[in-house]
């Protein structure tokens, strides 16, 4: 697969559109064809349904590799929308990782909070959050949760590609006739505070 795999959109542009679906998932595909129709949504980035198959072929460092200048130049493309610097202290872009496939699917990334609002928890309750967390994934998997935010983007986007095979959603695709080659897209996007 040599083809362009990453989709930039925002500022009423985008390399994709509605028709797209197969390719940039339900989520990508409409929010390309959102902008292309003057909608204000913020910029993102949709990585292709075709590389969830690929990361499961090639393997996670094999396909962080194969995408690295694609995402950089996108998350470079988000920046220059944002007037904001990814990973950044003063004005940092935040973004927040989505999946997509083309057949709508129920959320099948587990769910990290047992309250229904996070606005419903303090400073302190949050700061405590993030460290049990912390502590959690340095017990699960024997590694500090890394502190650099290219590294946490990578781990956002694999795990979505690796939510794609979980139980629940191979149990759904079975029930509802849907393909495990279709895979699912990963859709990236600038989260904004206020008023853009």
């Amino acid at each position: 697969m040599s083809e362009k795999r990453v989709y930039t959109f925002g500022n009423g542009q985008a390399e994709g559109n509605a028709q797209m679906r197969e390719r940039l998932g339900g989520k990508g595909a409409n929010l390309a064809e959102m902008n292309l129709i003057g909608i204000p949504v913020p910029p993102g980035f949709t990585i292709a349904t075709d590389v969830c198959n690929e990361y499961y072929e090639v393997g996670q460092e094999k396909i962080v590799e194969i995408l690295q200048a694609e995402v950089n130049a996108a998350v470079a493309h988000v920046e220059n929308l944002m007037n904001s610097k990814f990973g950044s202290t003063e004005n940092p872009l935040l973004v927040s990782v989505r999946s997509g496939a083309r057949a709508s699917m129920p959320g099948m990334m587990d769910t990290i909070r047992g309250i229904e609002l996070d606005k419903d928890l303090s400073v302190e309750e949050l700061k405590d959050l993030v460290a049990r967390f912390k502590k959690a994934i340095k017990e699960q998997t024997g590694n500090d949760f890394p502190t650099d935010p290219m590294e946490q983007l990578w781990g956002a986007i694999c795990a979505v590609f690796r939510s794609w095979m979980n139980e629940r959603a191979i149990l759904y695709r079975k029930m509802e006739g849907i393909p495990d080659e279709w895979g699912t897209a990963v859709s990236v996007m600038a989260m904004v505070f206020g008023n853009m």
